[in-house]
């Protein structure tokens, strides 16, 4: 945990100094997470996760932690434990699912590079676009991908004809 404590969201203010607010609770939360689930403890990438809930909730240490330990238990957990290679390799497939049918062309040219196994996702599906945009856009894309969750019915849907 230290050692990665150390390492997220340094180019940002909040982050900046060794002796920060935000770097002191960053801590604090995911210490107490890894001992609320001492089976799973400390994963790397959860800080990055909880970076962003921590620039959410700037004061309140306490409903940060509330809120990431929800987000690990009913949302991505499985991002993180140990069977995480099966599950990314469920989100990989949906993934190159919705490429497929959505964007045909873009697929096609995926197949041509050798790309369709969608690995180069792998990241952006672990911190949920975190590394990839702004503060102020992995927002905006957390409230889409959480309010919209992939469920069952469009599961259904995006499975190729028999």
């Amino acid at each position: 945990i230290d050692k990665d404590v150390t390492r997220t969201d340094r180019n940002h203010p909040d982050f900046r100094d060794d002796d920060s607010v935000k770097l002191t609770q960053l801590r604090n939360v995911l210490m107490s997470y890894a001992m609320f689930n001492f089976d799973l403890g400390y994963c790397q990438g959860m800080s990055d996760i909880l970076a962003v809930i921590l620039m959410t909730y700037p004061d309140d240490e306490v409903m940060a932690y509330t809120v990431f330990k929800h987000l690990l238990s009913n949302k991505i957990e499985g991002n993180f434990h140990h069977e995480m290679k099966r599950n990314m390799e469920v989100h990989l497939r949906e993934i190159q699912l919705l490429i497929s049918r959505f964007s045909p062309v873009l697929y096609q040219h995926l197949v041509s590079v050798g790309a369709e196994g969608m690995t180069f996702t792998f990241r952006w599906l672990l911190i949920l676009f975190k590394r990839e945009f702004d503060l102020k856009s992995v927002m905006k894309l957390w409230d889409v991908i959480f309010a919209s969750p992939f469920t069952p019915h469009l599961r259904q849907s995006l499975r190729p004809p028999s």
